[in-house]
């Protein structure tokens, strides 16, 4: 049951990890189209060379700022995603050891019942 959890929330892990890399893979490819398309879109305009590159060095700025937010909120998501795995993985694995110890306890009980039954049989058998 515990290992079946724990392959459950790896899997799940896995799955958020991809669709992290996904969105950054999208955010990367909206920024170069983005991009293009403003870089296309001043060096069609009728302005001079001056207004221009003050442009392309505006709309850089903005694509830079725009893609460095996103990056930190994906990396800010990330984190929040591994610490709750991390957690849910602690509790399992405290839940494992109490499982344990009394899965134990009920053995040394049962240990002691039998040889208590034992020692009593030899005694009637002895008798």
């Amino acid at each position: 049951m515990i290992i079946k959890e724990l392959v459950e929330m790896v899997g799940k892990d896995k799955k958020k990890k991809e669709r992290v890399r996904n969105a950054k893979k999208l955010a990367a490819g909206i920024g170069v189209a983005a991009a293009a398309g403003v870089a296309a879109g001043i060096l069609l305009a009728p302005k001079s060379g001056k207004e221009t590159r003050k442009d392309i060095k505006n709309k850089a700025e903005d694509i830079a700022d725009s893609t460095k937010e996103t990056v930190h909120n994906k990396v800010e998501t990330v984190k929040k995603t591994a610490s709750n795995v991390a957690q849910e993985i602690s509790d399992v694995i405290k839940d494992a050891s109490v499982k344990k110890k009394a899965v134990k306890k009920d053995v040394k009980k049962k240990v002691e019942e039998i040889k208590e039954a034992v020692e009593e049989n030899i005694e009637k058998a002895s008798e």
